[in-house]
């Protein structure tokens, strides 16, 4: 399943935006009136239609960002409380549901992780035969043979029988066998609730990227 980078287009910088030709023709301009032969009105066209024409490709960035998202922009650009209030027939309620089963999906992905290690530490734990034959194996005329035997006992005796350790891990294999279908299904809903989101809709990485951060997810 574990970002944050909002790109906000503005249109009013766009409207705004000065043509690159206009600003150097005045630049020039300028720059014959002085008729000090030293080029400064020229220059300084020419640095301002160098920095326009950096700020025109940079909102024409974010234009083309704007026209991929298409009906998702409202999502970029909501805030939590609006995400969390809206219908879920909206753009914004449609990418509340997704993340919500993502979400889901990972702390189910936890619970299975949890399970296993059960499983694991059971089907590696000693048994008691294993202790017995230890045990059966002391040899008498070692110097620690009485603590040796003081600590397998207490062992033995601490330890549960070999059939109800089996029963446990088959038990919690069952369980495991469960959760990993519910995953399953819940990501098929994640799925299922992203191609809602959008709606057909073929978004970059980069793009998708930006929803996904969005999303905190």
């Amino acid at each position: 399943m574990k970002r944050k980078l909002v790109v906000i287009i503005s249109g009013a910088i766009l409207a705004a935006s000065v043509n690159l030709a206009d600003i150097a023709v005045a630049g020039n301009g300028n720059g014959n009136g002085n008729g000090g032969g030293n080029g400064n009105g020229g220059d300084s066209g020419k640095s301002n239609g160098e920095n326009q024409s950096k700020k025109t490709s940079k909102s024409g960035g974010n234009g083309k960002i704007a026209s991929e998202l298409g009906h998702l922009n409202g999502v970029i650009h909501a805030n939590a409380k609006a995400i969390a209030n809206a219908s879920i027939n909206s753009p914004l309620g449609q990418a509340r549901l997704y993340r919500e089963s993502v979400l889901e999906s990972e702390l189910m992905e936890d619970e299975i992780t949890a399970k296993e290690a059960e499983i694991e530490a059971l089907t590696g734990a000693r048994t008691q035969e294993d202790i017995q034959l230890e045990i059966d194996a002391l040899d008498e005329a070692s110097e620690t043979y009485d603590q040796d035997l003081v600590d397998l006992e207490e062992e033995l005796a601490g330890s549960e029988d070999d059939a109800s350790v089996q029963a446990e891990i088959d038990s919690l294999e069952t369980e495991l066998a469960e959760l990993n279908t519910s995953l399953a299904e819940l990501d098929q809903v994640s799925v299922d609730n992203l191609n809602t989101l959008l709606r057909g809709k073929e978004l970059s990485q980069a793009v998708m990227d930006l929803l996904m951060a969005k999303l905190e997810l």
